[in-house]
């Protein structure tokens, strides 16, 4: 319910930044922020309760690591999911991922160079030997 709740919210931020040009961006970095930590708690949680669900997740900042690894598809294979719980649980993070955290990081991104562009705030280029 939660990630449904926060997808929601995310997909209602992207929203808006399409139909407000000027939007502030903090709600959309703060729902992609929020998603890598709700997944880096819940992988925590996992590997709490029900060890043998992951192999090499231990603290909270391997649950944090793993979920950024899999959320940047990087994947270094020190953290495993090795229960059917566990796997998935990141078939979940995973489309989470890539719907809802990568489409949004694309618009912010593409929302932070637009508004670059239309500032026009250029230095001046200095003039050669002068």
């Amino acid at each position: 319910a939660v990630l449904a709740a926060l997808a929601f919210a995310i997909r209602w931020e992207a929203l808006r930044q399409l139909r407000e040009p000027d939007a502030p961006l903090g709600g959309l970095v703060v729902g992609i922020v929020a998603g890598v930590l709700l997944f880096a708690l819940i992988d925590f949680a996992v590997a709490v309760h029900r060890p043998g669900e992951f192999s090499g997740l231990e603290t909270r900042i391997d649950a944090l690591y793993y979920a950024l690894a899999t959320l940047l598809t990087v994947g270094f294979g020190d953290v495993t999911a090795q229960g059917q719980l566990a796997r998935g649980l990141l078939c979940a993070q995973m489309v989470f991922n890539t719907v809802v955290l990568a489409g949004s990081a694309s618009l912010l991104a593409h929302r932070v160079t637009a508004r670059a562009g239309r500032s026009g705030r250029r230095r001046p280029e200095p003039k050669p030997g002068g």
